[in-house]
């Protein structure tokens, strides 16, 4: 019969059988590409794929809704003899006080989520500017925001 398996290639002349087929049926024996199980089934086929490349499907217009991030806050008091003491290097003191409560609060968080990245950190630090809060007579207080 045919010297070919199912599913190789199809690359040789016909046989007297197909030839037969083809006068009986007046349809082309071999089919494009690839030979199936079946004689019956070596009919030439279209190759109806299109030959260019695939398209990305496009973005919907509609926007996505943005997801509220949760934001939380901190709060920091300084004294009122820390206020008075305003220059440079008290200021720094100020600073350094700060940054270590949003230390504290940040391993309290990391404990709870298990893990942060540095840039949620980076975000902190950069919300945190002790020299733009304002001042009352009794405390400061500072609100950070956790993104």
């Amino acid at each position: 019969m045919v010297e070919y398996k199912k599913g190789q290639v199809w690359n040789k002349a016909k046989t007297k059988r197909m030839l037969e087929f083809e006068n009986e049926t007046e349809k082309n024996a071999t089919y494009r590409g690839v030979i199936t199980g079946s004689f019956e089934y070596w009919l030439w086929m279209e190759d109806r794929r299109s030959k260019g490349l695939a398209r990305k499907k496009r973005s919907s217009s509609k926007p996505k809704p943005i997801e509220k991030k949760e934001v939380e806050t901190i709060y920091i008091r300084f004294t009122p003899k820390q206020l008075k003491l305003l220059t440079e290097k008290h200021r720094r003191k100020l600073d350094a006080k700060a940054y270590r409560q949003i230390n504290i609060y940040l391993k309290k968080i990391e404990a709870s989520r298990g893990g942060m990245s540095n840039v949620y950190k980076e975000k902190i630090i950069e919300i945190f500017d002790i020299h733009k809060v304002p001042y009352n007579k009794k405390y400061i207080v500072k609100r950070i925001e956790l993104r």
